[in-house]
């Protein structure tokens, strides 16, 4: 299944107080395109450190992607995605999380790692 114009992100001060600004949305902008929608059942993990990466993989999987470069509408980041046929039922019409990886070095800046359903 294809969605067009699916919000993928928000432009917005995050729920534990990271800042995402439009700046670094857009320095960031071409690490979105191919990276995995993910089912993360019940947000079974939360902690997202380094250590955690591999408990992460173990109980996560793959139900899409993200098929285009994203563009951003006011604050709401946009992109075409990607859910596999035998995981629609698993899209809500929104994702519930996304995982970045801060740019450690600027902080006007992240990889984007996934999108995630619960």
């Amino acid at each position: 299944m294809i969605i067009k114009d699916a919000v993928i992100m928000h432009i917005m001060k995050t729920a534990n107080g990271l800042d995402i600004t439009r700046e670094m949305v857009e320095s960031s902008i071409d690490t979105f395109e191919k990276s995995p929608i993910i089912h993360n059942p019940g947000f079974i993990i939360k902690d997202y450190t380094e250590a955690n990466k591999g408990n992460y993989n173990k109980e996560t999987y793959a139900i899409g992607y993200i098929m285009t470069k994203p563009y951003i509408i006011g604050n709401e980041v946009r992109a075409d995605i990607m859910i596999l046929d035998e995981f629609q039922h698993l899209w809500n019409g929104h994702y519930d999380n996304w995982s970045i990886t801060l740019d450690a070095k600027q902080y006007n800046g992240f990889q984007f790692s996934a999108l995630e359903v619960f």
